[in-house]
């Protein structure tokens, strides 16, 4: 009797993580539903299942603008009953943009991030979306079109160029050619080392406008900030005033 009933339970443990079966089914179904129109997958799997929470992951590369990509994701979440929202990613260049979304138990991540050219790295994964998760995307800002266009520095660095008063600021301020920007929540930073020491001008965007609204000198002892520019790649200040997304380390 205890023969049949261990192997009853271990074949319905084996049954269960079959792909497409139970649980696995519905986390891989999640992330082949919002792949990127035109992707081709890199690799797909599963992980997790026994102490861990079960995950399936998908890493796909696709030819689009991460805009594009990222907000034809959102809405297909969105058309699936999902809350979503859109926040900045890619930490080391923060121009990716990550998809945080949750239906139910069920928690679906999107990582967009730009690679050389026109080409996305798009990584998705699903899994079980906790309370935490649920109240943490309930709290963050939706996917609208234009403050995703907005998210990261490149539009940073596009917005800084298309402001008179800022390529002004530019030919005044940076003394070194190295810049470094950075950007998120509707706002945008320009950090210029200048003959009097680093300074920092804060920008925001008004619609399609990128628009300077202040600046401030470090003081001797902000060493964190300090630290944050000499530790990252920058853009690079031109004689016009204008900066290339071109790094400089100097």
């Amino acid at each position: 009797m205890v023969p049949r009933l261990f192997t009853a339970l271990v074949f319905g443990v084996a049954l269960l993580l079959l792909p497409g079966c139970g649980n696995d089914g519905r986390l891989r179904s999640a992330v082949q539903q919002v792949a990127p129109r035109g992707a081709s997958a890199v690799s797909c799997g599963y992980a997790g299942g026994l102490v861990e929470s079960r995950s399936y992951r998908c890493d796909f590369r696709v030819r689009a603008g991460r805009t594009t990509a990222a907000l034809a994701i959102a809405r297909a979440l969105a058309r699936q009953g999902f809350a979503v929202s859109c926040q900045e990613g890619d930490a080391l260049s923060n121009d990716g943009v990550d998809v945080n979304s949750f239906r139910r138990d069920l928690r679906v991540v999107a990582h967009v991030v730009p690679q050389r050219g026109s080409t996305l790295a798009v990584v998705v994964y699903a899994d079980d979306a906790s309370p935490l998760w649920q109240s943490l995307v309930g709290d963050e800002p939706g996917c609208d079109p234009i403050r995703v266009a907005h998210l990261g520095t490149a539009p940073c660095i596009s917005g800084w160029n298309s402001n008179a008063r800022a390529t002004r600021l530019t030919k005044r301020l940076a003394s070194r050619p190295k810049v470094l920007v950075r950007g998120g929540r509707g706002a945008c930073s320009f950090y210029f080392r200048s003959r009097h020491g680093l300074v920092i001008v804060f920008a925001a965007w008004h619609g399609e406008r990128l628009v300077v609204a202040s600046q401030r000198t470090l003081d001797r002892w902000e060493d964190t900030e300090r630290r944050i520019y000499a530790r990252n790649p920058g853009a690079r200040a031109r004689p016009d005033g204008t900066l290339s997304p071109q790094p400089a380390t100097g």
